[in-house]
């Protein structure tokens, strides 16, 4: 009496363990590393599947063995689907980082290319002019000298949106190069005290 009840009960836990095998694989299929994912769910079906034939319950559970079987590739190509879906926002990502590097090259190109071909016609004019006519070679210089300044400030403000520096690191960088050219600067150590 004790081992048929002791079979019965061991009869009754196989197949209704069998049950949570679907929620095992979801599981699986999210969490594991690849291939460790169809590693698991096919090693449960082959479980779930040994169970049924050693409890004589196949013919009862055939359609539980059709619908494990569907979740478990089912949730594998979702989980393929996310990787992917994944990769392709990375490529999405760098491409549009791309697009923006080559849209501040051209901009530079562009600013750069006029500036000094202005700058190199204006200089060489005023080379000319130096000894014919020095007030007017005085302000050819004094033009290349604004057209510089606009062009700088042109390049600053195309590449600064490309920079993450921090105030405090720039407040350093500038005290270093104005020492270094011998400049005594008064330079705001915190930059809090400095307008936004």
């Amino acid at each position: 009496s004790m081992s048929i009840e002791h079979s019965l009960i061991g009869y009754n836990i196989g197949t209704d363990a069998g049950s949570f095998s679907p929620f095992l694989v979801s599981f699986a299929a999210f969490t594991l590393p690849r291939p460790w994912h169809w590693v698991f769910g096919l090693t449960t079906v082959v479980a779930v599947v040994a169970t049924l034939v050693l409890t004589g319950s196949m013919s009862e559970w055939s359609y539980f063995l059709f619908i494990l079987v569907a979740i478990g590739f089912g949730v594998n190509i979702a989980r393929l689907l996310m990787e992917q879906s994944r990769g392709f926002e990375a490529l999405r990502r760098g491409l549009a980082l791309s697009e923006e590097r080559e849209r501040v090259a051209r901009d530079v190109h562009d600013v750069l290319g006029h500036s000094l071909t202005v700058i190199s016609v204006k200089a060489g004019l005023a080379e000319r002019l130096i000894e014919a006519d020095p007030g007017r070679a005085a302000r050819e210089v004094a033009d290349i000298a604004r057209i510089s300044r606009e062009a700088l400030g042109e390049i600053r403000a195309t590449v600064g949106g490309l920079r993450a520096d921090h105030l405090a690191d720039e407040l350093v960088g500038a005290r270093a190069s104005l020492a270094s050219a011998g400049i005594a600067a008064d330079i705001p150590t915190e930059p809090q005290v400095v307008d936004p």
